[in-house]
Formats: C-alpha cells, sequence, structure tokens
C-alpha cells in the first residue's frame, strides 16, 4: 500500500484542503504486451465493476485488441466475462462521428471530446470516455480548451501527469518510446499516476460515480 495526499478545492470552505489517501497497487509480471491486458482484464473481471473509465477510449481499447491479435487471442475472450458461453462473447467498438456536415455540404471536423465512442461486450461494466463524458456534462458551458488528461488535471486540481523532467528533451510520442525503452520504472509509475489522476478528477467532479 501507498499512501498519497489529494489536494482539493473546498466549495464550502473556500480554500484547499489536503487529505492522505491510501492506494493498494498491484504490480504483475507480464510476458508480453498481450500477457499484459489479460492479467488487467482477468483482474477487473474479478472485481466486476459497473464502468471501465478510459480517456480517449478508441486509442486504448484499439491498442489492446490488436496487442491481442498479434498473438492470435479473440479480443472478445479477454473483454468479455470469462463465465459467459463463448459463442456468445462479442467485441465490438464503434468510434464516435469524426466529421459532421451542414444543409450546404459543408464539413467540419469534430473534436475527439465531443465524439461519443461505443464497446460493445459481454460484460458486467460498461465502457466509458472519461474525456467526452467531461465535455458532455458541461456542454451547455463555455467551451474549456484542451480535454486532455494533463490539460484537465491541471485546470480542475491544479496538478499535471508525472513528466520525469530533465529524463529526455523529447516530446510526443517520441517521449513516450525513449520512455518505454530507456526508463522502463519510471514509465510504471507515470502510468500509474495516469490512473491515481483520472480517478482524483472524478472524486471532485463526480462526473461517473
Amino acid at each position: 500500500s501507498v499512501v498519497a495526499t489529494k489536494t482539493f478545492w473546498d466549495k464550502k470552505k473556500q480554500k484547499y484542503t489536503v487529505e492522505p489517501f491510501e492506494y493498494e497497487l498491484i504490480q504483475l509480471v507480464a510476458e508480453d504486451e498481450a500477457d499484459a491486458v489479460c492479467q488487467t482484464f482477468k483482474w477487473i473481471h474479478e472485481q466486476q465493476p459497473d464502468y471501465l473509465s478510459i480517456v480517449n477510449v478508441p486509442f486504448d481499447m484499439g491498442k489492446m485488441a490488436r496487442a491481442l491479435e498479434r498473438r492470435n487471442i479473440d479480443p472478445a475472450d479477454v473483454f468479455c466475462d470469462p463465465r459467459v458461453p463463448r459463442e456468445y462473447r462479442k467485441y465490438r467498438m464503434i468510434e464516435g462521428q469524426s466529421r459532421i456536415e451542414d444543409a450546404n455540404g459543408k464539413g467540419a471536423a469534430i473534436p475527439p471530446h465531443q465524439r461519443w465512442h461505443k464497446v460493445y461486450v459481454a460484460a458486467s461494466y460498461f465502457v466509458i470516455d472519461q474525456m467526452c463524458t467531461r465535455w458532455g456534462i458541461r456542454k451547455h458551458k463555455p467551451n474549456e480548451g484542451s480535454y486532455s488528461l494533463e490539460a484537465v488535471l491541471r485546470r480542475v486540481l491544479g496538478v499535471g501527469k508525472l513528466k520525469g523532467d530533465g529524463m529526455t528533451r523529447s516530446s510526443g510520442i517520441d517521449w513516450h518510446r525513449e520512455m518505454q525503452r530507456k526508463h522502463m520504472v519510471f514509465y510504471a509509475v507515470y502510468n500509474s499516476f495516469d490512473n491515481i489522476g483520472a480517478s482524483w478528477h472524478d472524486m471532485y467532479t463526480r462526473d461517473l460515480s
């Protein structure tokens, strides 16, 4: 277990409050990327959650499905509850519409946070995109700008994602590639905080819960 602190703006007291928060970090060793996905979903099915929250659903679900397919594993056998008979296991992802056209045939791109993705699986959970949920609940308000996890955490909680300052000068996808190859332990910590940060956001906003 790891004891950390979370800092939230207390609306009633009109000040920031710092509270201890205990996390149980589960560490597993995987043979490869497909095994990592299998072990993760084995744990998820054991928990029987009502929803599975992901920031940017098409990216993560797509990457996981392709990792399984490279090992000739049917994603439906992993994403679906193992108690479901094989003939009823299905996996299908439909990305939200990326473009819209008006009556004159002029088109405009729909930003990622305004697209509602659908994932069909025979499981206890409903897959929901936390980025799209944040926008959907507040679409009657002015646009917030970026809806990335980094931007939302800084805007709402005043903290950003872990970046490992000074470890590399790379940015974008190159940063991720270099961190995966040269700083694997830190990259695992970085990834863990992505999940912690997303849960902090929901503790504060209650968007999902």
